[in-house]
């Protein structure tokens, strides 16, 4: 099957594969750029800033948000989509209202991935790979489809958490590192070899060549049973939450925002409110690996 092209991978410990004619794969890049492309058409205005805290009464109601260059946006609605900085945005903005804190309801958690630039050959070798997870045993991890531009991209099924004292709250918060692009491209050693370790046990000899070129670390919001929070905050008028992607919201791109939408306008069936609410049982887990123990 695809030619031999996972003869050399390691399959100690696997006793069945499962696979899925019908999925598919799409570039992340492209999808967001049609997607905001539409929106504009539509009528949305695109407006780029750092944020700097939450716009608060002294009652805790939101009235809007502050940007790091002292412009401040006020709206009737304010939605977070913060994903991995919700925690850190919340406590920013009200480190004394510890009623408005996440608490333990989203933890920012990343995984980390590696890229390839193959050469015309290499790309011949494994140009028709499917999306591969290597899901057992201590080899965890996955490969995508190689990009129109010889990229393979691989990733590492371990995540990683950033805890500090968040000094003004009081409080242990995960939050990516406080740095320029979140000190993305910043890796050890250590995690550079287990990318590289990984993606050999799924290549075996085929992949002796391979060299990763880049890496990056992909932070996300993941809450603790795996499922989104879409909902009003219930303890701060005018705020409403929208995230908790916890690896795997980027499939719904299509179809969230009619969620939204629906939470908004107090639409929403009855089942996702309870299931999305920001205070909701957080029992259950999807995928028990995702959720983030190593710290950075």
């Amino acid at each position: 099957m695809y030619g031999g092209l996972f003869k050399g991978t390691d399959w100690r410990g696997v006793k069945e594969v499962f696979i899925n004619e019908g999925s598919g794969w799409a570039e992340a890049t492209k999808a967001v750029q049609k997607v905001a492309d539409m929106a504009e058409a539509n009528g949305v205005d695109f407006v780029e800033g750092d944020v700097e805290n939450l716009v608060l009464t002294l009652n805790g109601d939101c009235l809007g948000v502050l940007t790091k260059d002292g412009r401040t946006f006020r709206a009737d609605k304010i939605i977070l989509s913060t994903g991995a900085g919700t925690a850190k945005l919340l406590a920013d903005s009200a480190p004394q209202m510890h009623h408005i804190l996440a608490g333990d309801r989203i933890t920012a958690a990343a995984v980390v991935s590696g890229h390839a630039k193959l050469s015309k050959a290499e790309y011949e070798s494994i140009k028709h790979i499917p999306v591969f997870d290597h899901a057992v045993g201590e080899l965890l991890g996955a490969v995508l489809p190689l990009t129109a531009d010889s990229i393979l991209k691989f990733y590492v099924d371990v995540t990683l958490k950033n805890t500090r004292l968040h000094e003004s709250s009081g409080y242990m918060i995960s939050a990516p590192p406080n740095e320029s692009d979140q000190a993305q491209n910043n890796f050890l050693k250590s995690l550079q070899e287990e990318c590289d370790r990984v993606m050999k046990g799924i290549f075996g000899k085929i992949a002796e060549d391979f060299k990763f070129d880049s890496f990056r670390m992909c932070w996300d919001g993941i809450t603790p049973n795996q499922d989104f929070i879409i909902s009003a905050h219930p303890r701060c008028e005018n705020l409403y939450i929208a995230t908790g992607g916890s690896f795997h919201g980027w499939k719904f791109l299509p179809i969230i925002g009619e969620y939204v939408v629906k939470m908004l306008d107090g639409k929403l069936d009855a089942d996702l409110v309870k299931r999305w609410a920001w205070d909701r049982n957080q029992k259950g887990i999807a995928q028990k690996k995702f959720i983030p123990k190593p710290e950075l």
